[in-house]
């Protein structure tokens, strides 16, 4: 990806001051989705997905680079043949540059978040998808001043219409 705007350039600021600009730079990132098996007529029912993501500029980026992997469960239980479950886990490198700005009690030099998902096929219009995030290592709570696993748990409709 390129971004043709002005970035934040944070290695000019200082803890809690405003960051420069500067020109955007390149993205580079790769996806790879792999069917790890498949039911007699040849639909998947196990799939693997891996992606990353790194910026040659970490001093214009609040993320250095990314990776994540996970299973995708297609048709994971009788009579629900187009529901899919999944299983993800990521990492994040935050910028050096960024986490100077964000001062002692700011972010974290990285972050780890596991996902649990559900996305069950209710009609041909409507889908519902629960899941749960498991942040490890993420900003400073302010009230306590320490690292805690943060829980973030959700339920999306969509509506195609």
């Amino acid at each position: 990806t390129y971004h043709t705007g002005q970035l934040d350039d944070f290695s000019s600021a200082t803890a809690g001051g405003s960051p420069a600009t500067g020109q955007a730079v390149p993205n580079y990132y790769a996806i790879h989705d792999l069917r790890l098996l498949a039911d007699g007529e040849g639909q998947p029912k196990l799939g693997l997905f891996c992606r990353g993501g790194i910026t040659p500029e970490p001093a214009l980026s609040m993320v250095s680079w990314y990776a994540d992997t996970g299973l995708n469960w297609f048709a994971p239980l009788p009579g629900r043949a187009d529901d899919t479950a999944g299983v993800a886990v990521s990492y994040t490198k935050f910028g050096r540059a960024f986490r100077e700005t964000t001062g002692p009690d700011g972010i974290a030099a990285d972050e780890t978040t596991l996902e649990l998902t559900y996305l069950a096929v209710i009609t041909h219009w409507l889908t519902m998808q629960a899941d749960a995030q498991f942040l490890f290592n993420p900003a400073i709570n302010p009230n306590t001043h320490s690292r805690e696993t943060a829980t973030v748990l959700g339920l999306r409709a969509a509506i195609t219409f």
